[in-house]
């Protein structure tokens, strides 16, 4: 699975931001911040997805962004979107 450029998407309406901080020993942390919005309301969860150094922030962003997957897919009804 590669992962986007910009270390963010749109997935299932939640926007999903897995960009990677650098590490101070050297390394990659990864990161995940998740919004969803529906009218004027929007919540904004920090995700943990652990405190695994990664060598690459590629490494680390892609361990966010399948955590950010599965968070949402645990979260939301999966019938909810779908057409009669």
């Amino acid at each position: 699975m590669q992962v986007p450029d910009s270390f963010s998407e749109t997935y299932l309406g939640h926007d999903l931001d897995f960009a990677p901080r650098p590490s101070a020993g050297g390394g990659f942390t990864a990161r995940l911040q998740v919004v969803h919005s529906f009218g004027a309301h929007r919540d904004q969860f920090s995700v943990d997805v652990g405190s695994t150094v990664f060598p690459e922030a590629e490494q680390a962003a892609l361990h966010a962004r399948q955590a950010g997957l599965k968070w949402v897919d645990q979260r939301v009804d999966p019938g909810a979107d779908a057409s009669p």
